[in-house]
């Protein structure tokens, strides 16, 4: 009998084999799950080690900011021998009308605080420092130019005004304002904020107060040569424009009106500080040569050194050329005079006594274009090239190195024939034989 297997044996094989995949799976399908929560976990944390990193150097940099801060108030209250003040306060143009009404002297420079400020400062008891003085700041918001337009940053940081410096007239200005008069607003924003109507407000802006030194110096440029040209007594002139001022800053722009005609200088130089206050004070002032005239002084000496770099150029090209040409000349004496010795050493012999008794000889002379004669005795049997050597075996006599020729014999005159076997053969048959050396050109 053949043996064989039960079905219900089969289907239980089948069982399990399925049973076991399944929790295969099950069992692969939970190792994921467990890894994905465990990486889950990980980013969680890392996540949250990398806010409390954030968080901490934050905080350490607000301490250090505090710190600074610190730092800076003490250094400025000492500074301004015990006062401070510092806000943050939008730029109108100062009331022009009420500071005629006031009728105080020096106002071109002085500007407007709100009520706020004076009872800071009078609670610190700024006067007691004397005129009560102003640092003005742009905050650093970004690369602009005087006129608020957008400019690259290589132009931006040369023609930028940052910072200027302005006495006080009152504390009259709105809250959260300062006014500025037309001086120091065109020193930080330019001409549009104190010629344009429709401009109100132009801030923010830094006002700290600050304890300025009496100025000793000052270098002060005009922008035109103008001035200079037009204005007669200099002295008078700055010494009635200088008495609207409090104070000079470098860098700033002031304006000297004399005889109906306003003339801007720009302040180079101050001493003993960038920043000064000029009352009562016996101020030396030394004025440069304008702007313009600077300008055009420049232009001139840089066209002048260009014209010597250009006369140096030329100069040298010229020696470099006449070292050049004598290179080549030298060179081509040497060629010349190697060219004649081998054309020397290739001559045949002169005929002997005998070879002359016999007449076999025959005297040769050459005339070179330049009137100079060669003679020398040949045999009648030498070859024509010979005479061709003769010739370039010595000075050319009127003709260049090189320079094609040929000999002319006879009359009427004809080409010696080069390719005659012998001079006999090429017509010469007198005693004596006169050639003409000519060029072929």
């Amino acid at each position: 009998m053949v043996g064989h297997t039960p079905v219900f044996a089969l289907d239980l094989g089948r069982s399990a084999d399925k049973l076991k995949r399944e929790q295969e799976q099950r069992s692969a399908a939970l190792k994921r799950k467990q890894e994905a929560e465990r990486r889950t976990k990980e980013r969680a944390r890392k996540v949250a080690a990398e806010a409390e990193e954030r968080e901490r150097l934050r905080r350490l940099a607000l301490q250090e900011a505090e710190e600074r801060q610190r730092i800076e108030a003490a250094a400025e209250l000492e500074r301004n021998n015990g006062v401070l003040y510092h806000a943050t306060l939008a730029a109108v143009p100062r009331d022009e009308a009420a500071a005629d009404i006031k009728g105080i002297v020096r106002r071109a420079d002085k500007l407007t605080l709100p009520p706020s400020a004076r009872a800071t400062l009078m609670a610190q008891d700024a006067p007691k420092n004397g005129p009560m003085f102003f640092e003005l700041s742009v905050p650093e918001t970004g690369a602009t130019g005087r006129e608020g337009v957008e400019m690259d940053e290589d132009r931006a940081s040369t023609t930028r005004r940052r910072a200027t410096y302005s006495g006080l007239l009152d504390f009259t200005a709105i809250e959260g304002t300062v006014g500025l008069p037309a001086h120091t607003a065109r020193n930080l924003f330019g001409e549009a904020f104190s010629s344009v109507e429709e401009v109100q407000v132009a801030g923010p802006l830094d006002v700290r107060y600050t304890k300025l030194p009496k100025g000793t110096y000052a270098k002060l440029q005009p922008l035109w040569s103008a001035f200079q040209r037009d204005v007669e007594d200099v002295k008078l002139a700055l010494e009635a424009a200088l008495h609207d001022y409090t104070v000079l800053s470098e860098g700033d722009t002031v304006l000297v009106k004399y005889m109906g005609s306003s003339h801007a200088l720009q302040v180079l130089e101050l001493r003993p500080s960038p920043a000064v206050s000029i009352i009562d004070t016996d101020l030396e002032v030394d004025l440069e040569v304008s702007v313009e005239a600077a300008a055009a002084q420049k232009k001139a000496e840089e066209e002048r050194r260009a014209a010597e770099e250009a006369k140096r150029r030329a100069e040298e090209e010229a020696r470099q050329q006449e070292e050049d040409e004598a290179r080549r000349a030298a060179e081509l004496e040497a060629a010349a005079a190697q060219h004649a010795a081998t054309k020397a050493a290739a001559l045949p012999p002169e005929p002997s006594q005998e070879e002359r008794a016999e007449g076999l000889a025959i005297e040769i002379l050459l005339r070179f274009p330049d009137g100079s004669r060669r003679s020398r005795t040949f045999r009648r049997t030498d070859a024509p090239g010979a005479l061709f050597d003769f010739a370039e075996a010595g000075p050319m006599g009127g003709l260049a190195f090189g320079q094609a020729y040929k000999l002319i014999t006879g009359y009427p005159p004809r080409s010696l024939a080069a390719d005659a076997p012998t001079l006999q053969d090429a017509g010469l048959t007198g005693k004596q034989e006169a050639l003409l050396v000519q060029s072929v050109e």
